[in-house]
């Protein structure tokens, strides 16, 4: 299967023990805004822009759901937008690219190891032999262990060459276990 049929087969809702992970909409504008204004967060990720305001949040929805090289989800908890989870196809990489992203309230609960659990167990259903690449900057141990915890295997680090996050070192991770169902209640 390829990664634009993976993209347009995995489902717009994934469900897990506490979250629904749904398509981004302008319900979300404000609850974004809160949420990704946030240094901490800018810092370790490619492209969230610090300060982040509504025309932010609302070009980052538009984003989300244009039939662009993204599939984004928003991480709700109890109705709640907590984060962000999606996949990139670019045609610069071999492999869809995860992504993710939680409000500083919501980190050391579990949740980002659930969200990403089911949206893992979305792909392997979509696609049995599915790989999925990620990376963190080595400065994030949050992520790494994260990343580690839901299946990834560390494959190289290497130095940024272009970008926000230019000359920083990167961890590169793989995800690919065929047959391996993910536990989905990790926290």
């Amino acid at each position: 299967m390829t990664k634009s049929v993976l993209k347009t087969t995995l489902p717009s809702t994934i469900r897990s023990k506490r979250l629904v992970m749904r398509p981004l909409g302008d319900q979300d504008v404000a609850q974004l805004v809160v949420l990704a204004n946030n240094k901490k967060i800018a810092d370790v990720l490619a492209r969230l822009p610090h300060p982040y305001g509504e025309e932010d949040a609302k070009f980052f929805i538009n984003l989300a759901n244009s039939d662009g090289e993204e599939k984004v989800w928003a991480i709700t908890l109890d109705d709640t937008l907590v984060g962000v989870c999606g996949l990139t196809f670019s045609d610069d990489l071999s492999t869809p690219e995860l992504g993710y992203w939680l409000g500083e309230p919501y980190w050391g609960q579990g949740i980002g190891s659930e969200a990403i659990s089911a949206l893992l167990n979305a792909v392997k259903e979509t696609e049995k032999a599915a790989e999925l690449f990620a990376r963190c900057l080595v400065s994030n141990k949050a992520s790494k262990a994260l990343l580690t915890k839901c299946g990834f295997v560390h494959q190289k680090t290497l130095t940024e060459e272009s970008g926000l996050h230019a000359d920083k070192e990167m961890h590169h991770f793989l995800f690919n276990h065929k047959d391996e169902r993910i536990d989905n209640d990790l926290h």
